[in-house]
């Protein structure tokens, strides 16, 4: 799964990528982006690709008031389950991140340890998302591990290339066309394991992402 991530690149970071991008709002650098919050994304907005800001936790207009949010979709079944089907043929976004944390299970310990996972070529990811344009929730589609990622946990994010970001989010695609992307992440990544002051949400401070030895 994905269930906390970072992002403190500058505006000037994106739009390395994405040259035409409309900002609409952007906030402080944030090391510990917790589920439950408003967080930044990327949509097609119009005729444009615009940042804004959407609640992470999936919840579609006509869904019960005490109807799940889930922060995650499967990719194996976001185009056939009735709760994602129609914002992932219609609604899709993507998280610009700088990185990841996951949880390792350790063999006779209760407590997990916190990996932070990023490009181990620099830049940002884009994890693949799908929304609810109004009011705006949104979920990261998760796929299953890459061999490196496995050693830590069975899933990941879906992470789009930057070249793929713009079919990702065109409404006009064919959603047939984009199952290729719902894949493991094909590259290698820094991982490095962080310390368990990242299990307190509260906690946002850039020492999350460095590496950490009891």
């Amino acid at each position: 799964m994905c269930g906390r991530y970072s992002l403190f690149a500058s505006v000037a970071d994106l739009r390395r990528d994405f040259p035409e991008l409309v900002v609409s709002h952007w906030g402080e650098p944030r090391y510990n982006i917790a589920p439950g919050t408003d967080v930044p994304i990327l949509w097609q907005q119009g005729n444009h690709l615009s940042l804004d800001t959407c609640h992470w936790g999936f919840h579609p207009a006509w869904a019960r008031e005490d109807a799940p949010r889930p922060i995650n979709a499967r990719a194996e079944t976001v185009a056939e389950k009735p709760y994602f089907r129609e914002s992932f043929q219609r609604h899709r976004c993507v998280f610009p991140a700088n990185g990841f944390y996951e949880w390792q299970s350790l063999p006779g310990q209760k407590v997990k340890q916190p990996w932070y996972l990023s490009p181990a070529q620099g830049g940002l990811w884009y994890f693949a998302g799908i929304v609810t344009p109004d009011p705006c929730t949104s979920a990261i589609l998760v796929t299953a591990a890459n061999p490196q990622m496995l050693t830590i946990h069975e899933r990941m994010p879906v992470i789009l290339e930057a070249p793929d970001v713009v079919s990702w989010l065109d409404p006009e695609t064919d959603p047939s066309a984009l199952t290729p992307l719902l894949r493991p992440y094909p590259k290698t990544m820094s991982a490095w394991k962080v310390s368990p002051a990242v299990n307190r949400a509260q906690a946002d401070d850039p020492a999350l992402t460095w590496p950490f030895s009891a």
